[in-house]
């Protein structure tokens, strides 16, 4: 309760006195299609790197400003724990500064630095046949509301401790009073130690704690923040900068956040069975280029069901890369991933592929951008061969790039899809986008975002065509802090649901707030 009440007082102040947290920027470029999982507002077109993405609320105030007027602040980093203040120490009217400021950076001593900072979220949602599992029509509306106010103390660049608390509600919720990623009432969201064992050119890091682990373009690795909670891990991690390279090689527990919807509302603990090792390097080497390459080593020792409703052990590597660039007014993506290892007694052999290509007309009116992608994971040949060959979507972002509706997951998928992004004001951002669905493999699963299966035709007679989804959405950046957004959806089945059960369209719409200082 104390994060929501002090959280709500700064939005108060905010919404009461918009001028003095805005801050004069010129218009930000049209944003790529990998950033709109902030959900905040207008995002950078600037390539996703292993260093935190920044968030698309403050991007719009980060251009650079006019001669003699002071410069726009950094912006809001999609990872906020990433976020450093010293910026503050520059000379009186280098930087455009607010209310918010005076709690970063504040002074502890020679050495000592705290900064303070939080984040309010409030989203309405309508849903209506979103669940294909269900038989008879459904919908559902209700509110959404997450606080967060962290604490980030460090000494110089050797040591440092940062903690952030939570509170996630909702009210009304029908359809899913069990979920586990809508609720937590009042929880410890991060708590780490970073400790510099290595000073110097390059620089080693040792971070200690409940973290998140966020990673290039999230199609792997992502906290999800569409959710109304976070994923975080119970983790180790060495980070090692030795430039142009950032190397960080980690292992990890995920959070068991049912354990809050329990009768005794208890904290959240890691997941026992769930093991989480990686190794994640980029290089910076190639100006307005970003180079990814990864392993990632996946246990479960508590069987998920697959798409024959079987419960399976699971041992998984995937291993992948991705590069991403801009030249002129192109920006372009391409990222695969192979996997093996063990899924029960079937040998893991799964892929995916992602390629996206975009072009922004930064000179025409709105500054248009027209993007195109393809968007490929493998799906099972046949349930009896003893080879699993369905993609693993592992802990991705599982919003951003399957449609807003949220009814398809990484595995047995493909998706052409196409879209284009407008900015009628400086300050406001529009998104409209198309999505074709097939499963790759016609006798295996349709998947969800979660990973679970929903239809199946084991004959493969249903045919592979699922359907295909529209998606509108709107950001309005009020200031520097605070931003709303809207989204409309609407998906109609194809051939494969009709066949396989009810056929309904489904429509999912949205409004959201957020305040972040």
């Amino acid at each position: 309760m104390l994060i929501r009440a002090a959280l709500c007082a700064v939005a108060a102040i905010s919404v009461a006195a918009p001028g003095v947290c805005s801050a004069s920027a010129k218009t930000a470029a049209a944003p790529t299609r990998a950033q709109r999982e902030t959900t905040t507002a207008p995002a950078s077109t600037a390539p996703a790197t292993t260093r935190p993405t920044t968030s698309a609320l403050a991007t719009t105030q980060a251009a650079s400003q006019p001669a003699g007027k002071p410069k726009a602040p950094p912006p809001y980093l999609y990872t906020r724990f990433e976020e450093d203040y010293r910026w503050l120490d520059s000379p009186p009217g280098t930087y455009a500064t607010d209310f918010t400021d005076a709690l970063k950076n504040v002074h502890l001593g020679e050495n000592w630095r705290l900064s303070i900072g939080g984040e309010m979220r409030l989203r309405w949602e309508y849903e209506k046949n979103k669940t294909l599992l269900r038989q008879k029509a459904s919908q559902d509306k209700f509110l959404l509301e997450r606080y967060w106010l962290w604490g980030d103390l460090r000494l110089r660049d050797d040591l440092r401790f940062f903690v952030e608390g939570e509170t996630e509600y909702e009210e009304g919720v029908d359809l899913y009073p069990t979920a586990s990623n809508i609720e937590n009432r009042t929880d410890l969201k991060q708590l780490f130690g970073d400790f510099r064992l290595v000073s110097g050119a390059q620089p080693l890091t040792l971070r200690l704690g409940r973290q998140e682990l966020t990673y290039g373009n999230r199609r792997i690795l992502s906290s999800g923040n569409f959710s109304n909670l976070r994923r975080r891990f119970d983790a180790v991690k060495l980070m090692w900068r030795p430039a142009p390279w950032d190397v960080d090689v980690f292992w990890g527990r995920p959070l068991d956040t049912s354990y809050a919807l329990g009768r005794d509302k208890a904290h959240d603990r890691n997941d026992e069975d769930t093991d989480l090792f990686g190794v994640y390097s980029t290089f910076h080497g190639i100006p307005k280029h970003t180079l990814d390459a990864y392993i990632v080593a996946f246990t479960n020792n508590r069987p998920p069901r697959n798409a024959n409703g079987v419960g399976v052990q699971q041992q998984i590597y995937t291993i992948g890369g991705r590069f991403e660039g801009k030249q002129s007014e192109w920006d372009y993506e391409v990222e695969s991933a192979l996997q093996t290892g063990e899924w029960g007694d079937d040998q893991v052999a799964a892929w995916f592929l992602t390629t996206v290509l975009g072009h922004t007309f930064e000179k025409a009116p709105m500054t248009p951008r027209l993007w195109t992608s393809f968007e490929y994971a493998s799906g099972d040949r046949n349930p009896v061969d003893h080879k699993h060959e369905s993609f693993n979507r592992v802990f991705p972002s599982g919003h951003s790039f399957f449609g807003a509706a949220d009814l398809v997951g990484r595995s047995n998928i493909i998706d052409p899809q196409v879209g284009v992004t407008l900015k009628p004001l400086k300050n406001v951002t529009f998104f409209a986008e198309h999505h074709l669905f097939y499963l790759a493999r016609e006798k295996d699963a349709l998947y969800a975002v979660s990973g679970s299966p929903t239809r199946r035709d084991r004959t493969g007679d249903a045919g592979r065509y699922v359907g295909h989804e529209i998606d509108l959405k709107v950001q309005y950046a009020l200031d520097r802090h605070s931003a709303f957004e809207a989204g409309y959806s609407h998906f109609e089945g194809g051939s494969f649901l009709q066949k396989t059960g009810p056929e309904r369209a489904v429509e999912f719409v949205y409004v959201q707030y957020t305040l972040k200082f």
